[in-house]
């Protein structure tokens, strides 16, 4: 089964988000991809991301 994709965006109210992701329970099970709104929002459009 593959891990689920979600869209890493650098913002400061989304770093307890990424801290959790990276340095917790789950970061051996999902796949973390950085990127601008913009950019994640047309990745999950197009359905190369699950969640952004």
């Amino acid at each position: 089964m593959n891990k689920p994709s979600l869209g890493d965006i650098n913002f400061i109210n989304c770093l307890p988000l990424h801290y959790g992701l990276t340095h917790g329970g789950f970061r051996n099970s999902v796949s973390i991809y950085p990127g601008t709104p913009a950019e994640l929002n047309r990745l999950v459009v197009s359905g190369e991301l699950d969640v952004s």
